[in-house]
């Protein structure tokens, strides 16, 4: 095995000798080959801290000898901003904003307007459920092909403010929010901005 170096703060035990004494107002000196700490070594466990020699979290024993980690700087985590629109396929259904109604898919509800949730319906009901609750609630079939189609021109209107968008799903878009932020003056200014474009 090659040999090996280290820095202590307190003089060490290498070979019989006292090493790496500390200088005066200087780094402490270098060490000779590190020597593995005994086993079952009668006397007090030194106090944690740098150079202390004991073990934190960020450290491992190896063949009786202590190696560390260096900490590994981790990326920025990136903000994004998510525009969701609930219930969009009441919204894409076309049926009237104080409509009373609620779109269904194999004969069970998966959207509904508000005032059909004001009228007691929720969403996982069956249909004949949903029904009985409100005789007047108007059903419409679930059409995905209308939902995308219909959401189109909300992507669209979001590239005033970035070019690129991810479309998670009919109702749902995220970008990042970190350029867009700058340029609106903050982030509740881009809320307002983001609201704007889709109710519009």
């Amino acid at each position: 095995m090659g040999r090996s170096r280290c820095w202590r703060r307190t003089p060490c035990r290498a070979a019989g000798a006292l090493r790496g004494v500390r200088s005066p107002g200087g780094p402490p000196a270098p060490c000779g080959p590190v020597v593995p700490r005994r086993h079952g070594r009668a006397g007090p466990r030194a106090a944690a801290g740098p150079g202390s020699g004991a073990r934190t979290a960020a450290s491992r024993r190896v063949g009786g000898v202590v190696v560390k980690r260096s900490p590994v700087a981790r990326p920025a985590a990136t903000r994004h901003v998510v525009v969701w629109c609930p219930h969009w396929p009441v919204v894409a259904s076309g049926m009237a904003p104080d409509a009373t109604g609620a779109v269904v898919h194999d004969q069970q509800v998966i959207a509904v307007s508000r005032s059909a949730r004001a009228a007691g319906i929720r969403v996982g009901m069956r249909r004949r459920d949903a029904q009985a609750r409100c005789a007047s609630v108007v059903i419409v079939e679930h059409d995905p092909a209308r939902d995308a189609r219909r959401f189109e021109p909300v992507v669209r209107s979001l590239a005033e403010l970035v070019p690129v968008v991810e479309v998670s799903g009919a109702g749902t878009v995220l970008f990042g929010a970190r350029g867009p932020s700058r340029w609106c003056g903050g982030d509740e200014a881009l809320a307002a901005r983001v609201q704007q474009l889709v109710a519009g």
